[in-house]
């Protein structure tokens, strides 16, 4: 855990560039972290590892943001629960193999 405040922000306040391209705007200006939203990874189609590496030689931590909107992974609605669970692991084996 981390002993300070972080100042982050998410990529995409700058999603019509890709994600390393948000990634070094992001550090040159002073955040310390980054959120890369799961729609912004997907446009660009970066590779995890190669943002977790890049973020490291920037200096700044990198967080995953859940999938969002529609996202119900209890719902009643059986293809909207399938949906929002399948979005769910999508976002986490994109983030675990970034973090390690």
């Amino acid at each position: 855990m981390h002993s300070k405040l972080q100042i982050s922000i998410y990529t995409t306040v700058l999603r019509e560039h890709p994600v390393s391209y948000a990634l070094e705007e992001i550090a040159c200006v002073g955040y310390q972290s980054a959120e890369i939203w799961l729609w912004d990874y997907k446009q660009w189609d970066e590779e995890p590892a190669s943002l977790a590496h890049q973020a490291r030689d920037l200096g700044i931590t990198l967080s995953i943001h859940a999938p969002a909107g529609i996202v119900d992974p209890i719902s009643t609605d059986l293809e909207l629960a399938q949906e929002a669970q399948r979005q769910l692991a999508e976002s986490l084996e994109i983030a675990i193999p970034s973090l390690c």
